[in-house]
């Protein structure tokens, strides 16, 4: 299976859970754990004190955190619109601007996102898809063809194709009241599969698969400035970084 790296989340365990939370925030003001609690709410955070600092930096494109934060809500309101609350979405996405933009509209539609590998064929994917019961995949342009395929057969009713275009008008959206409830420590930050280096990737035990957003470790840049990084599955392509 390819590398895959989920730094800032901790597995989905209850003998995990306190222990986690009490490492990543006993040192910090009550006000600060609560605005680090979640990925989701870290990011918030970011967003609202650095607006106009660089988040991404893709292939010669770059968004600031204010771009990002309103691309992330507009496609949000766009994922809430097909997945109910828990639901599985799955990510088709390589290491990329639009990677990260959907994971994090995922988690703020309250959905469960699937990080699949773009790299896999048809015929792989297709039982992972399955398995996880996703209700809406995210996907790139270089594999639009072949994830509506998959959709049209597993009957999965939301696909959505994300771009470099499609950004840019999801950051031009005119911004709305966001009606879901924040994100919660407990709710599920990702579904991984894994079948080591012999076996067929297969979705593993909820306990050690559906990975929390509570944060297991903080890093900070200067004064108790909460960083976040993330990837997809694919090694196949230039890696972006939320920093």
């Amino acid at each position: 299976m390819p590398d895959t790296h989920t730094a800032m989340l901790a597995r989905d365990d209850s003998d995990s859970h306190g222990k986690a939370s009490d490492i990543a925030t006993r040192d910090m003001p009550a006000s600060l754990s609560a605005e680090v609690a979640t990925l989701c709410a870290m990011f918030d955070r970011t967003v609202a004190a650095t607006p106009d600092r660089v988040a991404l930096r893709h292939l010669g494109v770059v968004l600031t955190y204010r771009e990002m934060g309103r691309a992330v809500a507009a496609l949000a309101e766009r994922v809430a619109a097909m997945v109910a609350p828990g639901e599985v979405v799955g990510l088709v996405l390589p290491n990329s601007i639009e990677f990260h933009v959907a994971y994090f509209a995922a988690l703020k539609a309250l959905a469960t996102p699937a990080l699949l590998n773009p790299s896999y064929p048809a015929v792989q994917l297709s039982p992972l898809l399955l398995e996880a019961n996703a209700r809406a995949v995210l996907c790139s342009p270089a594999t639009r063809e072949m994830v509506a395929g998959l959709a049209h057969d597993l009957s999965i009713p939301g696909v959505v194709c994300l771009g470099q275009e499609t950004i840019r008008d999801l950051v031009a959206q005119a911004e709305a009241p966001f009606e879901l409830r924040p994100a919660a420590p407990t709710d599920p930050g990702a579904l991984l599969f894994s079948g080591g280096t012999t076996e067929f990737p297969r979705l593993s035990s909820r306990r050690t698969a559906a990975l929390s957003l509570r944060s297991a470790v903080i890093s900070t840049c200067g004064p108790r400035t909460p960083m976040v990084k993330c990837s997809s599955l694919s090694r196949r392509s230039p890696t972006s970084t939320a920093s």
